[in-house]
């Protein structure tokens, strides 16, 4: 699992301060949006992935039901994360 914090602070090392100015609450809200944004595209492509796998365990193929069981275990933690990155951008547009 990549961890989108890390991946995107790299670009920018001021968004951990939101609280500063109102710039870098902005810049902090739009960086929490681009995270967002890569997660949901990551799941996605992990319901595409997992759709053949699907096909494959209908039709009787029982290795790909493990193959679907770790599908929808990363699903369950992109979720989360998104969750909590929508929290995140919540709290930072409501910030003072």
């Amino acid at each position: 699992m990549p961890e989108y914090r890390d991946f995107f602070s790299k670009t920018n090392k001021n968004v951990w301060f939101p609280h500063k100015n109102l710039c870098l609450r902005l810049n902090y809200s739009l960086l929490l949006v681009k995270i967002m944004s890569k997660i949901f595209e990551t799941i996605k492509q992990t319901i595409a992935d997992a759709e053949e796998d699907v096909k494959k365990f209908a039709e009787g193929n029982n290795a790909a039901g493990g193959r679907i069981r770790k599908s929808m275990q990363d699903l369950k933690n992109l979720a989360q994360d998104l969750r909590k990155e929508v929290l995140d951008v919540k709290s930072s547009r409501t910030a003072k």
